[in-house]
Parts: C-alpha cells; sequence; structure tokens
C-alpha cells in the first residue's frame, strides 16, 4: 500500500509537470507513468481521467511513441465508456487494438479485445462474445495469466447474460484461483463480487454473504470507493431477492450517496431503477415516481419507449392516487354544502365523459401508430432477409465453384497416383497434393469466414488482410498494407469474401511473378467509390509475353461480381491493379 502511494505522487508530479506550459516536452517516461494508473483509480476519477488520456495521446502521438499512444486510448476506452459515451469508447479501443497489432504486443492487444467485447455486451452480446473469446484465445497460448484472470472475469459476466450460469460460474472461479496464486489482491474482490451474484441467482444467500463479507475486507483496504459502491450495491440486489424490501432500499440509497457515486453513471442509474420497483411494490407510488424519473435523466443513453412508458404509468398511479384523495376530501364538503350537489354532479359527469373521450381518441391514435410501425418493421425485415439470402446464395456459388472444382482435381490426382510406380514420383506428387490441399481448405475458411460476416465493415476486412501480410512476409520485399479512409464504411459479406480473394490474388501474383521488392494494398475513398489498389515495382507484363493466366480473369470477375470495375496497368515500372466499388 505504501509503493502504491509513492507511485501515484510521482505519476502526478509527472502529470503536473509536463501540463505546465513552457516547462518540459512529453517523453515516453512521463507518458508511461500517466498510463499505469490504476483501474481503480480511472474508475474513481472518470472524467478526469478523459482529459488525461486524451492529452497523453496527443503527446504520444507528438513523439512518434505508438506504443504509449495505444495504452493512452485504452485507458480512455475504459474512462468513456464508464461515463455511458460508447461510441467514443469504441473509437478508442478501436485505435489502440491497430496499433497493439502493428507492434505485434500480443498480451497488450489481448487486453484490448477484452476491454472491448466487455463493454459491447448491452448492445450487441454476439460480437462481444466473439471479441472476448479472441482474446482468451490469445492470453491462454501466451500464457498471460495477469491478463487472464480479468479476461475470465469479464467473460464470466457475458456468459451470465447469455443466461449460461454454470458455465458463468466456471470462469469466475477460474479468475479467482489465478488471482489468489498471483497475490492480486485489486483483482480478487471482482472475482468474489461476481461469484456471489451467482450464489444470489440461485438462491444460496448464505454463501453470497459469505464472499461479500470478504469482499468487503478487499474493499476496506482500497484508496477510491469505486469498488466499496459496487459492494453496497451488490449487498442490496442480495437483500432483494431475499425479500428484505427495507434493507435493499436502504442500501441502494447509501450507495448512491457515497462519495464519487455520480461519476459512475451506469451504476447510479442501476440504483434508481431498483429503488423505482421497490417503492412500487411497496405502494409508495411518490418515491416509485421520483426515482424511475432520476433513473432516466441518468440513463439517457440506454432511455427508451418502455422506459417512458413506465415513467407515464408510474405518473398516472400517482395522479390517481392524488386524485382519490381530492375525491374523499370533496365529498365530506359535499355534505355541508347540499344545495351545491346537482351542479357538482353535472360537472363530474361532463369531466367524465370529457376524460374517456380524450382517453378513447388518444388510445386509438396510439393503436394506429403500433400497427403502423409493426407493418414496418415487417417490411424492413423481410427486406434484410432477402438481403441476407441473396448473400449468402453468391458464397453457396462460390463454395461449388471453387471448393468443389479443387476437392475434385483432388480426388482425381489421389487415384491416378496407384498408376505411378516410381516412388520419388510419387513422393513429390503427395507434396504438391498437400500444398494444394491447404490452399483448398484456406480458401474454405475464407468463405466460411464471409458467411459468418453478414454485415461487416473495411475494419474488419482489414483484420482478415492482416493475416495474409503475416503469411507472406518473410521474403526478398517490403509488403504494406493500408486504409485511408477515415470513420467506418460498411461491406456486406459478398464484398469482403471479393475484395479478400481479388487482395489474396493479386499479393501472391506479385510475390511469385514480379520479382519486385516493394509490394503495397491500398484502401481509400473517393467520389463515393471505394478503391483497392495493388501495386508493384517489379517487372511488368503484356498480353503476348505469357504471364497472364486465368488468375486476373478471376479477379476480374469477382470485382465486377460486386459491381465494380476492374483495370490493369502494368509496365517497366511496376504493375498496379485496381478494383473500384460503389459504396
Amino acid at each position: 500500500t505504501t509503493m502504491k502511494k509513492y507511485f501515484r505522487i510521482i505519476t502526478f508530479i509527472f502529470i503536473i509537470f509536463n501540463t505546465l506550459p513552457g516547462i518540459a516536452m512529453p517523453n515516453p517516461t512521463a507518458i508511461d507513468s500517466i498510463n499505469a494508473l490504476g483501474r481503480d483509480y480511472i474508475y474513481s476519477n472518470v472524467s478526469h481521467c478523459i482529459s488525461i488520456f486524451r492529452q497523453n495521446m496527443d503527446d504520444a502521438k507528438a513523439i512518434d511513441y505508438p506504443a504509449g499512444e495505444a495504452k493512452a486510448a485504452q485507458n480512455l476506452g475504459v474512462a468513456l465508456y464508464m461515463k455511458g459515451e460508447y461510441d467514443e469508447s469504441v473509437a478508442a479501443y478501436l485505435q489502440a487494438i491497430r496499433i497493439y497489432e502493428s507492434l505485434n504486443l500480443l498480451e497488450d492487444l489481448a487486453y484490448a479485445y477484452g476491454d472491448l467485447g466487455y463493454q459491447m455486451k448491452r448492445r450487441d452480446l454476439p460480437k462481444g462474445k466473439s471479441f472476448m473469446q479472441q482474446a482468451i484465445r490469445i492470453a491462454e497460448a501466451h500464457e498471460f495469466n495477469q491478463t487472464l484472470c480479468a479476461l475470465y472475469d469479464n467473460y464470466g459476466v457475458i456468459q451470465e447474460m447469455s443466461s449460461e450460469i454454470d458455465s458463468s460460474q466456471y470462469f469466475y472461479q477460474k479468475s479467482l484461483t489465478l488471482k489468489t496464486e498471483l497475490k492480486d489482491t485489486v483483482g480478487i474482490p471482482f472475482s468474489l463480487n461476481n461469484l456471489a451474484g451467482i450464489y444470489t441467482t440461485k438462491g444460496d444467500f448464505a454463501k453470497a454473504e459469505e464472499l461479500l463479507k470478504r469482499s468487503d475486507e478487499f474493499r476496506s483496504r482500497e484508496t477510491g470507493n469505486y469498488g466499496r459502491i459496487v459492494n453496497m450495491l451488490l449487498w442490496g440486489d442480495l437483500f432483494l431477492k431475499k425479500g428484505a424490501l427495507d434493507s435493499a432500499i436502504f442500501r441502494y440509497q447509501t450507495a448512491i450517496g457515497m462519495p464519487g457515486a455520480f461519476e459512475q453513471g451506469y451504476l447510479v442509474s442501476y440504483c434508481y431503477n431498483q429503488l423505482a420497483t421497490l417503492y412500487e411494490q411497496k405502494k409508495d407510488y411518490y418515491n416509485a415516481y421520483v426515482n424511475q424519473k432520476n433513473f432516466a435523466a441518468h440513463n439517457d443513453s440506454l432511455l427508451n419507449i418502455q422506459t417512458n412508458s413506465r415513467i407515464a404509468e408510474l405518473e398516472i398511479e400517482f395522479e390517481a392516487e392524488k386524485k382519490d384523495r381530492l375525491i374523499a376530501e370533496n365529498q365530506l364538503k359535499i355534505k355541508d354544502r347540499n344545495e351545491l350537489l346537482g351542479i357538482l354532479g353535472i360537472a363530474i359527469l361532463v369531466l367524465l365523459f370529457a376524460s374517456f373521450g380524450i382517453w378513447k381518441y388518444q388510445h386509438l391514435k396510439k393503436e394506429q401508430l403500433r400497427s403502423e410501425m409493426a407493418l414496418k418493421n415487417q417490411l424492413k425485415q423481410a427486406e434484410y432477409e432477402q438481403k441476407i439470402s441473396d448473400e449468402k446464395l453468391r458464397i453457396s456459388r462460390d463454395l461449388h465453384d471453387n471448393i468443389g472444382s479443387q476437392l475434385t482435381l483432388l480426388i482425381s490426382s489421389t487415384d491416378n497416383l496407384a498408376y505411378i510406380k516410381d516412388e520419388a514420383v510419387v513422393q513429390n506428387k503427395l507434396a504438391e497434393l498437400s500444398d494444394f490441399g491447404r490452399s483448398t481448405l484456406d480458401d474454405l475458411r475464407n468463405t466460411v469466414w464471409a458467411m459468418k460476416h453478414e454485415d461487416g465493415n473495411i475494419d474488419t476486412l482489414m483484420l482478415k488482410l492482416n493475416d495474409i501480410k503475416r503469411r507472406l512476409s518473410g521474403g526478398d520485399y517490403a509488403l504494406e498494407i493500408t486504409n485511408a479512409i477515415d470513420g467506418e464504411l460498411r461491406l456486406s459479406s459478398a464484398q469482403m469474401l471479393n475484395l479478400y480473394r481479388i487482395a489474396q490474388e493479386g499479393l501472391q501474383n506479385a510475390i511469385k511473378h514480379s520479382g519486385a521488392t516493394a509490394i503495397q494494398l491500398k484502401f481509400s475513398k473517393n467520389n463515393g467509390e471505394l478503391q483497392m489498389r495493388i501495386s508493384d515495382n517489379g517487372r511488368g507484363f503484356t498480353a503476348t509475353n505469357g504471364s497472364i493466366g486465368s488468375g486476373l480473369q478471376n479477379m476480374q470477375h469477382r470485382c465486377v461480381e460486386i459491381g465494380g470495375s476492374f483495370a490493369i496497368q502494368s509496365g517497366d515500372a511496376g504493375t498496379e491493379i485496381r478494383c473500384a466499388i460503389p459504396v
């Protein structure tokens, strides 16, 4: 604990020193010191951390320090997620991932994939799960145990959201075991909390209380309040599950009132929502209404029609309760004012009929709007399903035309081996068939990859193309793959598959036949078109020198199939292949 305090004091000195104008320029040591601020500090100082990590990214970029820039971007993604600014958080994570991949920093890459998958869980659970699985594969393959602790915890949360309770408990326990071995006192309470939540869900309240008490002991030694706020919230959940409503209300209210609580937007919103539900169960409609409004105010990014409807329902119940009170008071006054009974009765009838008429009109209008929305949604769903069917049909044809013909050739060649008597020839043929089989398997995997990505983007395609770069690197040439497109660009599965195949064929041709020392694949956007250029500085070719085969024809066919235009320029200075598709 003493060492941590000294480390933070030194870190703050670096921060102050580098933020005073005219005193010092950014340097890697200062950038690393700021990036080393722990997650517990980020959770307890969200707004402050957003500011300092943005500045740290700019400083690292200014001195060309990509590793520091990537770490600052990842920490910024954490802080933005805690603040509820989800789109900016995803952009920060993707920037960190791109840099980690370019630098081959595998442990940082695994951690970043895990963070991104975890923060996407509420908006796109399947994608979040996919990113988490990718992170765990990288970390397990290289035995990054410290990183695996966090990944197992977060993947357990995603499994719990998928109702895979036993699987969730399995990963929480794996994380707790690893953290105990590593004596990770910061991470242990997170795993204890997760396991307590599982036992609460299963109804084993005694075990859940035991785990939360152990977690409280660790939280009491932390410097920030984030962990203590989380534990107070979990105690509220436990009492709610046990049916102790007043104890649950007390815990949620205490969590909201703790210092630093409003830095944690999602936790405060969760407490308000739970309080609204509890007060409604107690028929205290005023407090239910107040807490539901607070929930809506602190949950703008997640606000939806159901939330608005819930507020309206609670408001009606509160207003109805208030009107009942007024009617009772009026009835007492009526007894003392018999002469006004007839006039008051007529006024009440007119009010009731008018209210019923207004309610009936609004009800019919809402039903009409609901029917129109349902019809529009059905039409959109039908159009979407038709697009998916068309793209899958194209991929099925690709499987038949490419993979089918290659497997047929493989079988035929294998059968012909029986007629060859020379053992050396047979061995050479077997080696050729092995290479051909691997190529066929690679084509099959790429097609399956495209089928899984019914709706992707240019970043997804770049990740796949980097696999080609890793396989082809190591020769007497420099291979560069770049993306000059700003922002996100959506692609269909057919576009991703065909662009990938064109790139694969073009790069392999340049390496095998051109003798180039520099090969580049670049994506750009111009006049509403996505342009992919493959260029090299090797030997050119003409239509009559015998170097043109069916590969170029296949590339042209694939480009035209997705609505694009295909062009080739070749000469003494090298070759450029271009495919431009409208987007």
